[in-house]
């Protein structure tokens, strides 16, 4: 990592200063009566660095740092010397060294990442700290909170003060983080993308270390129990394995099953052997249901009656047999989905801690605070309660379709941390997205999420100020600092609308339920038609905030002198650039789904274009491959781009385009399949007494609850003449879900089903189609008739239905990419 020196004026006692300029503060200084001392004079050290004689690694690397970097801030090299006693002149101690032994001062009580700085009477210096990374985070916090160092992103320049005259102002202290893991999992945290799991103290991970960050690095990792039972065993041994609905599946294991426990536990002593890591991580796997067995049935039902008492009772058996071995271990699983909920009755081994996931409530309402959720507030108390090592949250911090659109969570994640400390969890491991290598805003969230992450009572508005200012310099930095604030401003002046989010209420930007009547809110609301994966039409994103914040990025580029502070700003840019793309020209939903936009025009291709190509630019240069979760080819970057490059290109000129109305379709469900022996196709059938329903949406979102079958859709279209002069006519489908069979007058003019193309339900649902009509139209009033089938869960017209005339050869495959 490079690392620039810069020369600076002397600040008071400190005589330390940054080019932040006059509106940089320091939100890290500490707090406390400070202490001077003369540290270098001339061009001399007068204070040697101390390690004790049997070192630790932390306290190897520590000194090697606090060397390096005090070297560059006095511009002396400080000789590191072994511990003898007594040593000739000043010293700064790291660790029990001799001199600490003789010094008489008491060492502080700290945990394993806490640290001390302490003097004496002589002035020497005496770093402390835990058996993990205490001397460590002494020397980074005496760098970053009293001297002014930064280390605001692994990728680009430290910034680090130089003295003007030798001196050095400290304040006398000791802290010990609550939270043992502190992990804000973006992409932009890693230092080494190959290797996520090596030790926290290698030196290819510094700006882990340097921020006092604590990776979560289990032997196993998470969704685990395959590895400790693995899938090959369900031919022989099904019983060994889940029972969902009275059928063995390999789903998941079941937890009653001795054999299968005495399996297990031979393999986690096996896994704690071979890797020699103090934490073991044995939980369910992801999205199936835990064993429904009548044995687990009943031995849940009599603890509670949750899922958990069956795991619970399983990972006990094995906590026993791993700490005979490993007594120091500790032994996790996961409280998620249906193991949620604490048991009743049953005590955790002494060495089990609990991961309790978020879905709970950040599935359903990503923007809603735990403060607010009061479910999730009793599972955290009830499993502080009773997890011997404590709970770990693991908590969801991202719109998992789209990583890169601008999420105003800072204010959400600063309150939950709050909260969390307080009510004593002692790891907190936020989940953005692992295996990509971008994330919205993610330099500036990762540095602000590990400092509270270390120290909750830090103010977040101070520390986004720290990072703009001294990350991008003082001219940048206001316009930058402007713009974080204008998503907080987005968060909080929807979030002041009364509401409840265990109810339910009109504030949509705080509802993960979709909302119909929402007048308290019109102006700000969103309806997340699911919970944690919003989507870019969201009215969070107002058209006057996406154009201020072009605003204020063309004016911070304006303001760039090089061509590092311009690739600074264009990353921080592409999330506005993202937002605008998609809104304009389409963006893609978790399985591939893409979600189309009416054609642009020419003005707009002028605007969007240069967008497109900037950020494709970009996207490359940083390796992005995926825009969503999923780590699928229907999630790429490459899929998207191809589809955004269509619209971009697609001819206007040669095609006209209007959407079908989407409301007050005629509908009526089919059960018992009579319409085509009724004539329900027909242009006169007469359907007064069907219902009224709109295309665009599910049938289920409409009233129709989870109905499974036929059902149809009719509706009246005017044509002019003018429109039958044109070479075609097209009807666009989005994806129908799942069949659909299209009558245009009374003729069937398209069968869009399973059986005419050869592919399943999982594939025809996400498929749009195209229907040349112009043959069955009239002038006049025209009858629309779609008989849809549909297998499973939601149905119906989900999608807009276009109509396209063209008066010059155009593709198909245009004409599809307007139907999607």
């Amino acid at each position: 990592m490079k690392t620039t020196v810069i020369l600076i004026v002397l600040l008071m006692s400190l005589s330390l200063m940054t080019v932040y300029g006059d509106s940089w503060t320091n939100s890290l200084k500490p707090t406390g009566k400070s202490v001077t001392v003369d540290l270098v004079k001339g061009e001399k050290p007068l204070y040697t660095i101390v390690v004790p004689a049997e070192t630790e690694l932390n306290e190897e690397i520590a000194s090697k740092d606090l060397s390096e970097f005090l070297g560059k801030i006095y511009n002396v090299d400080f000789e590191i010397t072994e511990d003898t006693y007594p040593i000739n002149g000043k010293f700064i101690s790291l660790g029990n060294t001799k001199q600490f032994q003789k010094s008489k001062l008491k060492a502080p009580k700290l945990n394993g990442d806490g640290y001390a700085i302490l003097t004496d009477k002589k002035g020497n210096i005496y770093i402390l700290g835990g058996i993990t990374c205490g001397a460590l985070n002494g020397v980074y916090a005496l760098l970053e909170e009293d001297l002014g160092c930064r280390f605001y992103t692994k990728l680009h320049d430290d910034v680090i003060p130089t003295a003007k005259n030798g001196k050095l102002s400290f304040v006398p202290r000791d802290y010990s983080p609550q939270f043992i893991y502190r992990y804000p999992h973006n992409p932009e945290y890693d230092d080494n993308r190959e290797n996520a799991y090596q030790s926290l103290l290698t030196k290819d991970r510094p700006y882990i270390r340097r921020n006092r960050m604590h990776t979560w690095e289990p032997n196993g990792g998470c969704h685990t129990v395959f590895i400790f039972c693995p899938k090959e065993n369900y031919e022989k041994h099904p019983e060994w394995f889940s029972e969902i609905s009275g059928e063995r599946v390999p789903h998941q294991v079941c937890w009653s099953n001795k054999e299968m426990l005495d399996l297990m536990t031979k393999n986690a002593v096996n896994e704690m052997r071979s890797y020699k890591k103090d934490t073991l991580c044995i939980s369910p796997m992801d999205s199936y249901p835990c064993c429904d067995c009548a044995e687990c049935r009943a031995f849940d039902a009599a603890h509670g009656n949750t899922k958990a008492a069956s795991l619970i009772n399983g990972m006990n058996h094995i906590a026993e047999a791993v700490s005979a071995e490993f007594p120091n271990a500790t032994i996790q699983t996961l409280a998620y989905l249906d193991t949620i909920t604490p048991p009743t009755n049953l005590p955790l081994h002494k060495n089990m801690q609990i991961i309790l996931c978020s879905d709970c409530c950040d599935w359903e309402y990503p923007l809603c605070t735990y403060d607010e959720t009061e479910k999730y507030q009793n599972l955290v108390k009830g499993w502080v309660k009773l997890a011997p090592k404590g709970v770990m949250t693991w908590n969801y911090i991202a719109d998992y379709d789209h990583l890169l659109m601008p999420n105003p969570n800072m204010a959400v994640v600063d309150k939950n941390i709050k909260l969390l400390k307080d009510l004593g969890v002692t790891s907190v491991f936020l989940q953005g997205i692992s295996g990509h290598t971008l994330s919205n805003d993610g330099y500036l969230k990762c540095w602000v999420w590990g400092k509270l992450l270390w120290d909750p009572s830090r103010d977040l508005k101070s520390l986004i100020k720290d990072f703009c200012y001294g990350y991008y310099g003082e001219e940048i930095g206001p316009i930058m600092y402007e713009y974080e604030m204008s998503l907080i401003e987005m968060y909080e002046k929807a979030h002041a609308i009364p509401h409840n989010p265990n109810e339910g209420s009109e504030n949509v930007i705080l509802d993960g339920l979709p909302v119909k009547n929402t007048p308290a809110s019109e102006n700000i609301g969103v309806v997340f038609d699911n919970g944690i994966r919003w989507t870019p039409d969201v009215k969070m994103y107002t058209d006057e905030w996406i154009e201020n914040s072009f605003k204020l990025f063309d004016k911070a580029l304006s303001l760039c002198k090089t061509e590092e502070e311009r690739n600074k700003v264009r990353y921080a840019r592409i999330p506005i650039i993202y937002l605008k793309l998609a809104r304009n020209l389409g963006y893609l939903r978790i399985g591939g789904n893409y979600i189309s936009k009416p054609p642009i025009t020419e003005d707009q291709k002028k605007e969007l274009m240069p967008l497109y190509e900037e950020i494709n630019t970009l996207l490359d240069s940083y390796g992005v491959k995926l825009i969503g979760e999923i780590a699928d080819m229907h999630n790429s970057k490459e899929n998207l781009f191809k589809r955004w490059n269509r619209a971009l290109n697609i001819n206007m000129d040669k095609i006209g385009y209007e959407q079908l109305p989407k409301d007050d379709w005629a509908f009526k469900m089919d059960p018992n399949g009579v319409g085509y022996g009724e004539g329900w196709y027909k242009s006169d059938y007469d359907t007064s007494d069907w219902a009224k329903i709109k295309i665009g949406a599910t049938w289920d979102e409409q009233g129709y609850g989870t109905y499974e079958g036929e059902a149809w859709y009719k509706k009246k279209i005017n044509i002019i003449e003018d429109q039958l002069k044109a070479n075609e006519i097209y009807l666009l489908f989005g994806p129908v879900d799942e069949e659909a069979t299209v009558y245009v007058n009374g003729e069937l003019v398209m069968e869009h089903t399973m059986a005419k193309l050869g592919i399943n339900a999982d594939a025809i649902y996400i498929k749009p189609f195209i229907v040349k009509v112009k043959k069955y139209l009239k002038v006049g009033e025209n009858d629309i008739t779609v008989e849809v089938g549909n297998t499973a869960r939601a149905g119906g017209l989900y999608s807009p239905i276009g109509l396209s005339w063209t008066y010059k050869d155009v593709s198909d495959e245009d004409m599809l990419f307007l139907a999607n």
